[in-house]
């Protein structure tokens, strides 16, 4: 039965990730980019944080990072600011295209998940939140 269970996670895993890439694709982003363009979205006024604080909540590394952040540059949706806490840092801020092109990919996003998730009940979806929790706590505490 376990064997089943992995598998099966497994392959949820899969499928998630292929209708994710679909839908980050009609938005025009890939994945790396929402993620961080989410992130600093999410990090609340000023839509700021350090990179290393970027690298925490996205769990990539530091070279994938630098990349993500380049590109996003490139496209004007992020700048390089120097960190008025500590000059020898920067922090990485959503500029106000940035903040436009990712509300509207939040809104797209939380429809496709809706969408996706809606062949569970409400209840459903607590108790897999629940169910998989166990396993984020159970690999953390490792």
């Amino acid at each position: 039965m376990s064997q089943k269970i992995v598998e099966q996670l497994m392959l949820t895993n899969k499928s998630l990730a292929e209708r994710l890439d679909k839908e980050f694709a009609k938005t025009g982003l890939k994945k790396a980019s929402f993620e961080v363009l989410s992130t600093l979205f999410y990090s609340g006024v000023p839509y700021s944080l350090t990179p290393n604080q970027l690298l925490d909540r996205t769990h990539v590394t530091s070279g994938s990072m630098t990349s993500r952040i380049d590109k996003l540059v490139k496209k004007g949706w992020v700048e390089r600011v120097v960190n008025s806490q500590d000059k020898r840092s920067i922090k990485v801020s959503l500029t106000s295209s940035g903040k436009s092109v990712i509300l509207a990919a939040l809104q797209e996003h939380e429809d496709m998940l809706t969408k996706l998730l809606s062949v569970l009940t409400d209840k459903e979806q607590v108790r897999l939140s629940a169910i998989l929790s166990k396993f984020i706590s159970k690999k953390s505490s490792q």
